[in-house]
């Protein structure tokens, strides 16, 4: 089967352009250790960037038209919740100092709701925790 790329362009996002969309599968320890990883994205960059999609991409005859239409101009987080709540937090802290807007991977809308849960719970699913050997 040939490679299906879905993705179209890297652009660096306004924190006010980006929701959380309701297919995000992550709901709890959402905040936990969240200071660890802004301070990680401060003195390293942004290593993976948020997978987002533009509302602005999807057509009235779209699945997700109608949940989405209130939206326009926004783009949804499908991976990378607690990345944007970072930049967030990065923000408050360091302030005109960049972190108002995050390094994006743009992709198609996807099908449906179950497709962008899909994306988000594979996102978070594939990611193996450390061992103790290689954190040590």
């Amino acid at each position: 089967m040939p490679r299906n790329n879905k993705f179209l362009r890297f652009e660096d996002v306004s924190l006010d352009k980006l929701i959380i969309g309701k297919s995000n599968v992550r709901t709890e320890n959402i905040e936990e250790s969240l200071s660890d990883l802004a301070e990680h994205i401060y003195v390293n960059g942004l290593l993976e960037t948020i997978v987002v999609f533009s509302i602005d991409d999807i057509k009235p005859d779209h699945e997700l038209y109608e949940s989405r239409k209130q939206f326009k101009g926004k783009f949804e987080i499908l991976a990378g919740q607690r990345r944007y709540n970072a930049f967030i937090l990065l923000d408050k802290q360091h302030p005109g100092e960049g972190f108002d807007k995050s390094p994006c991977h743009v992709r198609i809308p996807p099908e449906n709701d179950l497709d962008a849960k899909a994306i988000s719970v594979g996102e978070n699913l594939t990611q193996l925790p450390m061992t103790l050997a290689d954190a040590i």
